[in-house]
């Protein structure tokens, strides 16, 4: 290896790394036992925490591209998890909501999130997830 070209143990591949790591198991557990693409739970994420935005707002918040936010939210809605109806804003673009269906998915799935979030940081003190999370928004932000 050249001198100063490994970039393993940079912030950039660890992330990548632990992202990639975190969503690994996803498919084979929750996504199977619910019929529920990753993406679609990542659009679902954040739905429940605002909701009626359309397509392009999922997408930039929870960070996939339009395309793939379309088709999770297409799907989301052909399973009655989701709910799209006309902007009373904008009437020439569509928003999403979840449904009650999709609301008791989200919590259903949340909890078991919460507790592997939590095994994975049971090692950092309240005070470290603070920062970390301060950290990672701060990376987020200047990505966007």
């Amino acid at each position: 290896m050249a001198k100063g070209l490994d970039l393993t143990d940079t912030p950039a591949f660890l992330l990548l790394l632990a992202a990639n790591l975190m969503a690994r198991p996803f498919a084979d557990t929750l996504g199977r036992k619910h019929d529920l693409t990753l993406a679609e739970w990542r659009c679902m994420m954040v739905l429940a925490s605002k909701s009626g935005l359309a397509n392009i707002d999922v997408a930039e918040a929870s960070g996939v591209d339009v395309m793939t936010a379309s088709r999770a939210l297409r799907r989301l809605a052909r399973h009655g998890r989701l709910e799209r109806r006309l902007d009373p804003a904008d009437k020439r673009r569509m928003v999403g909501t979840l449904t009650q269906k999709g609301l008791q998915l989200y919590r259903t799935i949340a909890v078991s999130a919460e507790q592997r979030l939590e095994m994975l940081l049971t090692d950092l003190s309240a005070r470290d997830r603070a920062e970390l999370s301060r950290y990672l928004r701060a990376i987020i932000g200047r990505l966007r």
